[in-house]
This record gives C-alpha cells, sequence and structure tokens, in this order.
C-alpha cells in the first residue's frame, strides 16, 4: 500500500490481509483503511455477509462522513433500485449507519462534531453532495416517502473509527460533542433511536476477525439428545443425526451474533426470507398470543446441517453450520424476540453433522420441497453447481484464473491463500452470465433476486446447459472490475461492468444463442484467451470505455440510463462498430 501511516501494528497487518485479499494492495492506505473499516461496520452492525463495501464510500471530497450503509429489513440497499424488493411489503424496519474513519491513534472532539455535524446536513440541508453520497440521498429520500410503512422511525448508528488504543468514555470534551450532537440530530425528529459507536483498535481487531473466522455457537441442552443414526464411510467422517429440543433462549444463539444481527445461517436456504403475510403472520400471531404448546405442535421445526459438533455433557459446540429448512420459523422469532414468551418456546430441531456435499444438497431438497419452491429451482440449484466447480478448477489448472466456484456458502472462508475476489458465488455467476449471455446488463445491474425468480432453471443454471459461458462471463467480471481496483480503468465506468462484458462479447461473437449450444465452445475460448492476456485484455476493455464515454459525463452517471433496455442495445451497436488497432 502507498503512504502507510498507520503505527498500530496489528491493524497494520490486519489492513495489508484485507488488501491483499481484495487486491488492493497498490492503493493508497487511506482508500484501504477506508474499505476495511466499512466493510468492518457492515459486517457488525447488521451481520456477517459479503457485502459490496467499495459501494459505501462517499467519494474524496464529502467531508465528515467517510461510509454511508442503508439497511431495510436486515437487507443492505445499494442503489435506489434495490427498494423495488419492498413494493409489496407492508412494514419497513430501516437502519442508517454513517461513518467516520481516521487513521489518528485518538479520538479527536472536533472530527466527532463534523460527523454530527454531516449527518445533520446529510438528512436535512444537502448541498455540494458527491455523486456516492447523492445516490445514497436518493434513497434516504424514497424511504421517507414510504414513511407510512414504517414500523418505527428508522435507527441511526454513527461509528467513530480510529486507531486509538483505548476508548474515550470518560473523555468530558469528547462526551460534550456527542451528547450536543445527537441532541441536534434528534430535533430533526427522523430517527426512533440514536447511538454513537467509539470503535478502537481492540474493537475493530474483533470486528475484522469476526469477518474472516468459522462460524461456531454453544448451546446448553436440558437433556442428552436422541441420535438418529451414525455412520462412517471410506474414512474417519462421520455422518450423525440428532434430535433435540430447545428453548429460544438457546437456539438464538444459533442465529443471532454478539450485536444482536441475523447470523448468516440461512444462505443454504433454498427460500429467502418471504417477509410478512402468510404463514409468517400466523407464526407471528400464535407468538402474540402467547400459546407456546400451539407453537410447537404446529410447527415442523428446524433442520440444521454442519461440518461438526461435539457434547460435553448437556452442552453442544456446533461449527460451520447452516439452518437449511425453518428460515421463516427463525426470522419470525427474530423479529418477535422480545415478547416476553418467547424465551421459553421450545423449539424442535433436527441436527444432521456431515461433510457431504451431496448428502447436505439431498437434506436442503427433502427439507424444502413445498408448493412454494419448485422443483425446478432445486435441481437446478444442485446438480449443476457440481459441473461448474469441476469446471472451475478444470479451468484453473490448465492455467486459467483462477477462479474459484463457491457450491457451498462459506467454501473457502477459512482458506488464506484464496483472494475473496476469486471466489465466485452462485449470485455472482448469475449476474454475470445474464448481462454476457443473455444481454441483459441492464437486469444484473439490478436486483439479484429478479434474476433467480425470472431466469433460474428457466433459462439459466440448467443440467444441460455448457459450463463454459458460465467461467468466461464471471473471468470477463472479474477482469474488468480488477482493472478498475487497480486504477488501470476509471471508476466511474464501475456502475457500467456488465455492459463492457457484454460488448466484449459482441465484438467475439454477435450472436445470442441458448448456453446449452455447442457452437458456443469456440467463442467462449477465444474471448477466454483475450481475457488470460493481461495486456490485450487491457487494450478492449479500454476501447470499450472510450466508445461508452460517447454517452456524455451526465448520462454515464445516471442510473436511469445504464438500467434500461435501450442502453443495452445502444452498447450492442457501439460494440458492433469497434476497430481495433493493432
Amino acid at each position: 500500500m502507498k503512504e502507510r501511516t498507520i503505527r498500530h501494528k496489528i491493524i497494520s497487518s490486519l489492513l495489508q490481509e484485507f488488501a491483499e485479499s481484495y487486491e488492493m494492495s497498490n492503493k493508497k492506505e487511506s482508500l484501504c483503511f477506508e474499505h476495511f473499516v466499512n466493510n468492518c461496520v457492515a459486517n457488525h452492525a447488521n451481520g456477517y455477509a459479503d457485502y459490496e463495501f467499495e459501494k459505501f464510500q462517499t467519494g474524496n471530497s464529502f467531508p465528515g462522513i467517510d461510509g454511508i450503509i442503508v439497511v431495510v429489513n436486515d437487507d443492505v440497499i445499494y442503489d435506489v433500485d434495490d427498494l423495488s424488493k419492498f413494493s409489496t411489503t407492508s412494514s419497513l424496519r430501516i437502519k442508517f449507519i454513517l461513518i467516520s474513519t481516521k487513521r489518528s491513534a485518538s479520538f479527536n472532539n472536533g472530527e466527532l462534531s463534523n460527523l454530527m455535524t454531516f449527518a445533520r446536513k446529510f438528512f436535512n440541508e444537502p448541498e455540494n453532495l458527491t455523486p456516492e453520497a447523492q445516490r445514497y440521498k436518493c434513497i434516504c429520500d424514497r424511504l421517507f416517502e414510504s414513511a407510512s410503512k414504517f414500523t418505527n422511525n428508522p435507527l441511526l448508528k454513527l461509528y467513530y473509527v480510529t486507531t486509538s488504543v483505548g476508548v474515550p468514555e470518560q473523555d468530558v470534551n469528547i462526551n460534550a460533542a456527542k451528547t450536543a450532537g445527537e441532541a441536534a440530530l434528534n430535533e430533526l425528529g427522523m430517527f426512533s433511536s440514536i447511538e454513537t459507536i467509539f470503535c478502537g483498535a481492540e474493537k475493530l481487531q474483533q470486528m475484522y476477525k469476526n469477518t474472516t473466522g468459522e462460524i461456531t455457537a454453544e448451546i446448553m441442552l436440558s437433556e442428552r439428545p436422541l441420535a438418529m443414526f451414525s455412520q462412517t464411510e471410506g474414512g474417519t467422517d462421520e455422518t450423525i443425526g440428532y434430535m433435540f429440543v430447545v428453548p429460544f433462549r438457546e437456539y438464538k444463539k444459533l442465529i443471532i451474533d454478539d450485536s444482536d444481527n441475523i447470523k448468516p445461517v440461512f444462505d443454504d436456504n433454498i427460500r429467502d426470507y418471504l417477509g410478512h403475510g402468510g404463514v409468517n403472520d400466523e407464526i407471528k400471531a400464535t407468538l402474540e398470543a402467547g400459546n407456546a404448546n400451539a407453537f410447537c405442535m404446529l410447527n415442523n421445526g428446524i433442520t440444521i446441517v454442519a461440518d461438526f459438533t461435539n457434547i460435553n455433557g448437556l452442552k453442544m459446540t456446533i461449527r460451520s453450520y447452516q439452518v437449511v429448512n425453518g428460515c421463516q420459523t427463525s426470522h419470525v422469532l427474530y423479529e418477535n424476540r422480545h415478547l416476553p414468551q418467547v424465551e421459553e418456546l421450545l423449539i424442535p430441531i433436527r441436527l444432521i453433522q456431515t461433510k457431504d456435499e451431496d448428502l447436505k444438497n439431498q437434506i436442503a431438497k427433502a427439507t424444502n420441497n413445498q408448493a412454494a419452491v419448485q422443483k425446478e429451482q432445486l435441481i437446478a440449484l444442485t446438480t449443476f453447481q457440481r459441473t461448474l466447480e469441476e469446471f472451475y478448477k478444470a479451468m484453473s489448472k490448465d492455467g486459467g484464473g483462477p477462479l474459484y466456484y463457491e457450491r457451498r456458502t462459506g467454501q473457502y472462508r477459512n482458506e488464506a491463500s484464496i483472494s475473496n475476489v476469486r471466489v465466485v458465488d452462485i449470485r455472482r455467476q448469475a449476474k454475470a452470465v445474464t448481462a454476457m449471455f443473455l444481454e441483459e446488463p441492464e437486469t444484473a445491474t439490478r436486483r439479484y433476486g429478479q434474476i433467480m425468480g425470472d431466469k433460474i432453471s428457466k433459462v439459466i443454471f440448467n443440467p444441460q446447459d455448457n459450463p463454459y459461458p458460465y467461467y468466461v462471463s464471471a473471468l470477463a467480471l472479474y477482469k474488468i472490475e480488477h482493472f478498475i481496483r487497480q486504477g488501470l480503468i476509471d471508476r466511474k465506468y464501475q456502475n457500467w461492468r456488465f455492459h463492457i462484458i457484454l460488448m466484449l462479447r459482441v465484438m467475439k461473437y454477435d450472436e445470442r444463442i441458448a448456453l446449452n449450444c455447442a457452437k458456443l465452445e469456440a467463442a467462449c475460448a477465444v474471448i477466454n484467451g483475450i481475457l488470460m492476456d493481461e495486456n490485450e485484455c487491457l487494450r478492449f476493455f479500454t476501447t470499450i470505455t472510450k466508445e461508452i464515454d460517447s454517452f456524455g459525463e451526465e448520462k454515464l452517471c445516471d442510473r436511469n440510463h445504464w438500467t434500461t433496455k435501450s442502453t443495452t442495445e445502444l452498447v450492442k451497436e457501439l460494440a458492433r462498430n469497434i476497430t481495433l488497432g493493432s
């Protein structure tokens, strides 16, 4: 990293690790530290996930605030378009998070006052906003237009982060600035609560470690669990099945972290949380009625798969686990966790310890085979994924990438040698192939849920598909983002990256055909050859960005321009007319 000034040895080391993991080692330390802090805060404030932390930045010339995060119903919002997911939602829970990041080894009441002052200006008197800050202001304005849906006024969290060894709990000047700033923000009448959080070096270390470690929990049982089965096949890895019942006060340790956020243990659950309505309202009504017996009888219980379990007396330790069935129940319990009777509510649990990925997939399919989950979706999310994983491995052996296909959530989380930006999960894969080969970059820039709802099993992830276009599209997306991270291509093209990879494909193969067509093999090989040649790849992408410049600076920054189908047709026509010099 350039211009290194952080003197705290441990923070400096963790920052270096983070920068290497996200291929940002050539960036200035100040920028890397902002990304590092924003990512740590997002995980601390909203639970562990792979956030697009670069989008939290407010720009170089925005004073007082270095990061903004907006959370709606536990979902991080990056753009106004993301709010379309909640158009039919009857209630909104909103959290605004503003971050001030300083590399200095102390807290300063003047810097805290700046955070408070510009937080008030951001919500009440916005002026001279950077494009990045303006994007978040548009999100906030749109949310307040739906104030009738608020369950309560939004929460506001203000993070002041330094590399200080201690925190300023007894500092009179700091506390005075905090009190005055929070009072001024309260006068706006916009927030149900305001919390200022001081993060020094020690807390920052813990926050970072929580983003990289495996998911672990300990619960106390009332009696020894019933062992359903136990078997060992071809080695020492044992598959064990348990059944037991625990009160919610113990179960919540599995799904809620120390910051009172939902843990990332539902990623392998085929259905996302569906919000209010239908069966979830029925679960909520049962809870509010205080009828614990009815809940236990009417609920099918929770199914958990884990890589490791250990029972010592009545203490059970579970590591690397996922809730594969029970997402709806768990989220409704979480939303109603403050009801007095919920703590003693009994939860039936089936726990399977296994490292057999096929068995995990079979369990997910069997426990989610309900009317609300299409059978084709279950197939698409299992059988084709192994094909992709093996294809990625084969391409790596042939000198490609390497990229790593994450068939199972957190598969590479503890692999220190694997850079995070080289891991491709199903969400990233779906967006890349939709943009490059389905010719819908405008869809890829929007919600992943739209792709999953409209494309899965109908257009993408079919068992008969050729895996090559999936790999090539992910590699192309990695490459354009790599050049942007390295500063070789201007960051203003970040929102155009899906259009850029489409234009590359059109330049080399201007025909849209099915993903299972044999013709794609040769075309993908040509594109892969370009992508694997660093200089040639940069030459293609630089030429493409120059063509995009023809839209003009105003349209380049206009989200209404890059999210329309008409723009997609324009960029395809631009690509057809590009001539590369020798």
